[in-house]
């Protein structure tokens, strides 16, 4: 459920910028709010888990997003719909760590690699058919129904762990770093916000509310090093074998997130594709992932990962710069190779960069490096969006001119950022990650 919000509201987005006449940067914060959601309060989440019950933490983070998938489909407006995204985000940020926890809880330790395995498949499953779900919901009926399909999901999910899994807790786990959370989400809001406004707030408005959420970030990066029970441990990042894979991770979700939101508004918009089909050509970017995830986990542990990841780093380059050529020139069957090429990157980087980041440091520290890795992709998802969607909005605005020429022309614009971003990861990572070390 919670993967399949994160792709299939994507489809959905011109159906609600139509119905509401919401600006570009509203479009941007329905996503944009989730991720916000996500990538401040998924690192406590674990810790509430510890300290209250993880049976207690979960069924909360249910009735959370139940509720909040109520309040999306009877949004009356897109303030209210991007609030209630906004608390839907709270809901998952407990359900997504705590769903393997509770899994791995009840089950004995001969079966629970196939817990994690299953669950890792029914997410990226989720994620591959999200764009397709949400297609057909918003052309057989409303965009409204991709909430309200939620419900039945949540009220049985509900009854199945009231009834099935067990209580467990730590009550000697460290207290939660509240003070940190709250200046890592006023941090990201101010980036996000500032952003997403760029074109239609005064430029030294914008400007100022950059540099006070980089301002805000360093803060936040002394006051966790100055903590004994950090909320994000930062001290980590001083190790190059590291601070390699995190700059892949978020790099690549950076324009994951960045195809996925604003390819779907060209095709819609732009080139005047229906949701369901803007949803099926969407799919070269998703599906390589379920396809090849287990295989390039395999050849890390062969071969090492720095290789893998610098390699998909610069064919994540070349996707994305045909992505840009394709939005410049219109040609559909460009875009579709791009795409794939762009998905058959995602996995050498996702898989690799991911065991790297964890195996590169000793046992003792692995939770805490695991926590790393989701805060690295929830933020590349946040700055996804919220870069990219500057790029296309204010190259869209100097445009001007046919609507639709506009919007390829942002696009294009934005994914020329992706992909030099990309390539320059690939260089960074290639020299900062080493070869794989041993447990």
């Amino acid at each position: 459920m919670i993967f399949l919000d994160q792709t299939s509201v994507t489809v959905a987005l011109p159906a609600i910028q139509s119905e509401f006449g919401a600006s570009r940067a509203e479009v941007g914060w329905i996503i944009g709010a989730y991720l916000l959601s996500l990538a401040t309060f998924m690192s406590a989440s674990g810790r509430l888990a510890d300290l209250y019950g993880r049976r207690r933490m979960f069924m909360l983070g249910l009735g959370l997003f139940g509720v909040a998938s109520v309040l999306c489909a009877a949004a009356p407006s897109e303030l209210a719909l991007i609030v209630a995204r906004l608390i839907q985000g709270v809901g998952a940020a407990l359900l997504q760590p705590l769903a393997l926890a509770i899994a791995t809880n009840a089950l004995p330790e001969e079966r629970q690699g196939w817990a994690v395995g299953f669950l890792a498949s029914v997410g990226t499953s989720c994620l591959t058919i999200g764009p397709l779900v949400g297609g057909a919901l918003v052309e057989a009926g409303s965009w409204r129904w991709i909430f309200v399909l939620n419900v039945p999901v949540i009220l049985f999910s509900l009854a199945v762990t009231a009834r099935s899994a067990g209580e467990s807790r730590d009550p000697g786990a460290a207290p939660i770093d509240w003070g940190g959370a709250a200046v890592l989400f006023a941090a990201l809001s101010l980036l996000v916000a500032s952003l997403l406004h760029i074109a239609d707030w005064p430029p030294a408005v914008a400007a100022g509310g950059i540099v006070l959420g980089v301002a805000l970030l360093t803060a936040f990066v002394g006051i966790e090093r100055r903590r004994a029970d950090p909320l994000i441990p930062v001290t980590l990042l001083r190790r190059s074998a590291v601070e390699g894979p995190l700059i892949a991770l978020l790099v690549i979700q950076f324009g994951v997130l960045a195809v996925t939101v604003y390819v779907v508004l060209y095709l819609q918009q732009s080139l005047d594709y229906g949701p369901l089909t803007a949803g099926l050509l969407l799919l070269p970017a998703v599906v390589w992932s379920g396809l090849l995830s287990t295989v390039t986990g395999r050849m890390a542990d062969a071969h090492g990962s720095r290789r893998l990841v610098s390699g998909g780093l610069v064919v994540a380059a070349v996707g994305l710069l045909g992505i840009a050529v394709a939005a410049a020139s219109e040609e559909i069957w460009l875009l579709l190779v791009a795409l794939s090429v762009f998905g058959v990157a995602r996995p050498f980087v996702f898989t690799p960069a991911g065991a790297a980041e964890i195996e590169t440091i000793p046992r003792a520290e692995r939770g805490l490096a695991s926590s790393l890795v989701t805060e690295a992709r929830q933020l590349g998802a946040v700055l996804g969006v919220a870069v990219a969607g500057a790029v296309l909005t204010a190259v869209e605005s100097a445009a001007g001119g046919d609507h639709a020429e506009a919007l390829a022309a942002g696009l294009t614009a934005a994914m020329l950022v992706a992909a030099g971003l990309s390539a320059a990861a690939a260089v960074v990572t290639g020299r900062l990650m080493g070869v794989r070390q041993p447990g």
